[in-house]
């Protein structure tokens, strides 16, 4: 693509690709109106950045759904519609704390570069209303103070406190685990991991259990305002 070439050389004027090189870039969710050309991204800019998200309506629409449909449509089955019943998914928990922590502390992302996009999620603009336990819909409205909690949950503060705890450990311990085959991998233990191979699956586990990680601090600050 055009746009991944131009920034490539941006970065680097000899990083030109030959010719019949395949260019590899994702597509990711943007304003509304924008034209494709527009949304498309080079991966190691979206691992980079946890404001960029994969634009997965583009990819089951564009990809998976018309195969289905036209193995489907011999049996009368309309794979679209069904697709269009579906739940939709209308909170992401996750990407808008980290979004926040990093914002708020100016952090940086792989490799040094700026962790947050210019407006490229409107999750940068909302802080999350949903609880970080059970993931409802609180009736509360975001304060910009990070992790918040359900009536439910607030309720229920020892069970609370355990599913706090048990997210942490499975934070810590989905990251301890992709390191663990990354060192295997490299041959050698390292303090910090900087492979970005987009061949390997590893380097999308690892960058997602670190994204993940990045919510331990708040989750810990949470048990200890429960506690207190």
């Amino acid at each position: 693509m055009i746009i991944v070439y131009r920034h490539w050389r941006q970065k680097d004027c000899r990083k030109e690709p030959r010719v019949g090189e395949r260019v590899p870039y994702v597509v990711i969710y943007g304003a509304p109106g924008l034209p494709l050309i527009q949304l498309v991204r080079s991966p190691d800019v979206v691992l980079a950045d946890p404001a960029l998200r994969v634009n997965a309506t583009y990819y089951i629409t564009r990809a998976i759904i018309p195969p289905l449909q036209r193995c489907f449509s011999l049996l009368g089955v309309d794979v679209m519609l069904w697709y269009n019943e579906l739940p939709r998914v209308t909170s992401n928990i996750n990407s808008s704390l980290v979004i926040e922590y990093l914002g708020g502390r100016g952090g940086t992302g792989n490799r040094g570069k700026v962790a947050t996009s210019r407006g490229m999620s409107i999750a940068r603009y909302f802080t999350p209303v949903s609880c970080v336990v059970c993931g409802a819909i609180t009736t509360m409205s975001g304060t910009g103070t990070g992790a918040v909690l359900c009536s439910d949950c607030k309720s229920n503060p020892q069970t609370t406190v355990i599913s706090l705890y048990e997210k942490i450990r499975t934070y810590e311990r989905a990251l301890d685990d992709i390191k663990r085959i990354c060192e295997a991998c490299l041959g050698c233990k390292l303090n910090r991991i900087d492979c970005i191979s987009l061949d390997c699956p590893a380097t999308y586990q690892r960058n997602q259990a670190s994204l993940d990680h990045i919510l331990a601090p708040q989750l810990q600050q949470l048990v200890k305002n429960i506690e207190k």
